[in-house]
């Protein structure tokens, strides 16, 4: 029991003559500890390449997983935290690259997309990991990468064929153009513009990216899309248009924008509506002024 309590706080660490001395001695190399990890796993996790290979000789179980709720793989644990040389490591010893986690089903693709690791991303797509894949939330890595702003992250997967325009998700019917311009993602934005997303798409709530983007008061957004030719006019389920979405959360450099480009304004009755939402803190006496003219 000592040798096997020490193989797997070393296995966390870079100490590889140690852990091949309690190997050679008997140690359990498929241990694992409270958090249910074992040595492989503890050593995917900090990218430690020598353990790895170590273990690997030692013949651990590559595709071993982690307790019943997760049950994540060493190669997604190595793909997650960026340790590319463990990545590749793992998949030259065979370890299944479109593996999933039967909880939320992300793969390692899916995990180093969340977490922006584009150099695993490079390899992941190289050795052709599912570049379509969904996890159980319905994104798609470049989703995923569109979520996060990870620009690189996104020009690696459009390089490497992944659909700018693939299906929505499912429960919100959200785009990762709609995505990125709802978070102001503007660098994203530009790139899938740039590769032919649909300037157009809508989410469930009829939402358009100008929309999000107006919403959000995301201007540098606004701009890139206008110029792309996205319908300034254009109004969600509720027929709230972009300037009034704009104009009810006080986004006055928003409503700059908008209004040399509208051919549609929203009535005084919906303007006089809105104004009892709109703290004179985000837009000013003047700002407001300026639109009740």
């Amino acid at each position: 029991m000592q040798f096997i309590s020490q193989l797997i706080i070393l296995a966390s660490l870079e100490t590889t003559i140690i852990v091949e001395e309690l190997l050679n001695r008997g140690a359990n190399k498929e241990h694992r500890n409270i958090s249910d990890y074992t040595p492989l796993s503890l050593a995917a996790f900090g990218g430690h390449v020598e353990v790895i290979q170590l273990l690997l000789q030692h013949r651990a179980e590559i595709n071993a997983r982690t307790g019943s709720n997760l049950g994540i793989s060493p190669l997604m644990l190595a793909s997650m935290n960026g340790h590319t040389a463990a990545v590749r490591l793992l998949l030259e010893a065979g370890s299944d690259i479109n593996a999933r986690i039967e909880t939320n089903r992300n793969t390692a693709l899916t995990l180093a997309c969340f977490q922006g690791k584009h150099e695993v991303v490079s390899l992941l797509v190289e050795r052709k990991a599912n570049i379509e894949h969904r996890a159980k939330s319905g994104l798609t890595p470049l989703m995923e990468a569109a979520s996060g702003d990870y620009v690189e992250v996104g020009k690696i997967l459009l390089d490497h064929g992944a659909d700018v325009n693939a299906p929505p998700v499912p429960s919100s019917r959200d785009t990762a153009l709609t995505i990125a311009s709802d978070k102001g993602n503007a660098k994203f934005v530009n790139l899938l513009l740039e590769r032919g997303a649909i300037v157009e798409a809508r989410n469930k709530k009829g939402a358009t990216p100008l929309w999000l983007a107006c919403n959000g008061g995301h201007v540098e957004v606004v701009n890139s899309l206008i110029h792309y030719g996205a319908d300034v006019n254009s109004m969600d389920n509720r027929k709230v248009s972009c300037l009034m979405a704009a104009f009810r959360k006080g986004h006055v450099n928003v409503c700059y924008v908008l209004v040399k480009n509208v051919t549609q304004f929203p009535s005084d009755k919906d303007c006089l509506r809105h104004i009892k939402t709109i703290s004179t803190d985000k837009v000013g006496p003047l700002g407001l002024d300026t639109f009740l003219r």
